[in-house]
């Protein structure tokens, strides 16, 4: 599953932050650890505490930082995959939706781990909004990678915009709201 570009109405264009890492583990392993949606605490960095109200889609999850406090719903979940909005948070985005989402590689020794997020800037300008985003995601997977050990063969490349922490790499681009057929405006690498 991947997110949905159409999250974001004209004219303001979707921002978009993708960060894919291939990790020396099975999906199953994986997926149990950051597919717990009231568990984001044990492998992102930066989580003070978690509230977690409901099961299921529409879960709520508040997230101390000391940031601030998101207060974040679970919106899709598939197996290995899960979707999820900002209702509420300190960063400077609104209209907020991320996909995080797990599958086997290499056979099934090892998995990809795909998190996307579409956005737009709300109060800074778009490149500060994204760095933002870049930033969180970088620590999660980052984190995952040092857990878990990043695979040799490496992760997905989409953007010339990139940066790799412990063997992942991070892509980012600004996202249309999606191509002709309703496809992503992303390729599934």
């Amino acid at each position: 599953m991947t997110g949905r570009l159409d999250a974001c109405e004209p004219p303001r264009e979707c921002l978009a932050v993708r960060a894919v890492c291939i990790l020396a583990a099975p999906a199953t392993e994986v997926w149990a650890l950051i597919g717990d949606f009231g568990g984001v605490a044990a492998w992102l960095p930066g989580i003070e505490a978690v509230t977690l109200t409901g099961q299921g889609i529409g879960a709520i999850r508040v997230c101390r930082t000391a940031a601030g406090t998101f207060r974040e719903r679970l919106t899709a979940a598939e197996t290995q995959s899960c979707r999820y909005v900002i209702d509420a948070g300190p960063l400077p985005v609104s209209r907020y939706e991320a996909t995080l989402s797990v599958g086997p590689w290499a056979g099934g020794t090892h998995c990809r781990v795909v998190w996307t997020s579409t956005f737009t800037a709300d109060g800074v300008d778009d490149g500060a909004a994204r760095r933002r985003v870049e930033r969180i995601f970088l620590a999660g997977l980052g984190g995952l990678c040092a857990r878990y050990g990043a695979a040799p063969d490496g992760s997905v490349r989409l953007d010339n915009i990139q940066h790799q922490i412990n063997g992942c790499l991070l892509v980012n681009g600004a996202a249309s709201r999606s191509q002709p057929g309703g496809r992503s405006a992303w390729p599934n690498k």
